[in-house]
């Protein structure tokens, strides 16, 4: 802006321009300024690694990446969607804080660019937990029918859940919960096998 404009009023040509249209008054009088203010509008899209939308999975947005100035924290919908609308233009970051107990927290910061009048779209995939169990003999036969539970503890005195291998002697079991370390044990088997109660710890992979 011209010194000559300094400590005036500024005028921009465009709601999604910086350019620059100076006026000066000279004797006082009373006008107005109709301005078209042109929001940008953020939306955040979560799905699974099938592509299938995932919901309840929590998000904090903010206007620098050390989360100093933070614009709030909000949760995708049944379609997987989080909408801000009426955002200002700039730069933002949004990170992953935490969701159903089935999926892998991707808890890395991203930055995201909204432009006046435009809608950003932010897309993220996570993967699902997941585990399988597998139950062969001592010949290396898969066997189906088999029956384990899972627990939280090796004393198994609280169950998460039952599970039964298929016919290729696998059960693979994707509603895995939030625990470092999972116990499981084999309860029921085939009349011609011998059962095997022992428990086993398995880790989780992060």
């Amino acid at each position: 802006v011209e010194d000559k404009y300094s400590g005036t009023s500024m005028v921009y040509q465009s709601s999604v321009s910086q350019s620059v249209v100076p006026f000066k008054v000279e004797v006082n009088r009373t006008f107005k300024v109709h301005l078209n203010v042109s929001h940008a509008k953020l939306i955040i899209e979560k799905k699974g690694s099938d592509q299938k939308p995932l919901a309840n999975v929590s998000f904090r947005i903010a206007k620098d990446e050390a989360f100093n100035n933070v614009v709030g924290t909000y949760k995708s919908d049944e379609l997987g969607c989080i909408v801000l609308n009426k955002m200002s233009p700039g730069a933002y970051y949004v990170q992953e804080l935490n969701g159903p107990d089935n999926i892998k927290i991707n808890s890395k910061i991203e930055k995201v660019n909204v432009k006046a009048g435009e809608n950003c779209i932010y897309r993220c995939v996570n993967q699902y937990r997941k585990i399988i169990l597998e139950k062969q003999d001592e010949k290396g036969n898969l066997i189906p029918n088999v029956t384990f539970e899972i627990g939280t503890s090796s004393s198994m005195e609280k169950i998460l859940g039952t599970y039964q291998t298929g016919s290729n002697g696998q059960v693979e079991i994707d509603d895995i919960w939030n625990y470092n370390y999972l116990y499981i044990r084999e309860v029921k088997v085939p009349s011609h096998l011998q059962l095997n109660n022992t428990v086993y710890r398995v880790k989780l992979n992060p």
